[in-house]
């Protein structure tokens, strides 16, 4: 049988999960485990480099985002 409690738990990780993770979060939290990674005396480099690579990719996704447009990118065809 569920508890209460159990519902109210699940109901909270829900609400967890639906919080949409910003590009510049995403980039800080991937350069915390970069740099965890590059700690540990048994990381593999394919390990480190796809982590690096998830890393750029979130910063540059973050910049793009910032980039300001133009009005006449509005008005190609």
């Amino acid at each position: 049988m569920i508890t209460e409690e159990e519902i109210d738990e699940t109901e909270d990780l829900n609400d967890e999960a639906e919080k949409i993770i910003s590009h510049a979060e995403g980039t800080a939290a991937l350069d915390v485990a970069l740099r965890y990674i590059e700690q540990q005396p048994d990381a593999l480099p394919h390990n480190v480099l796809f982590l690096k690579r998830l890393r750029d990719n979130a910063a540059r996704k973050r910049l793009s985002a910032q980039k300001q447009t133009t009005l006449d990118s509005f008005f190609k065809h």
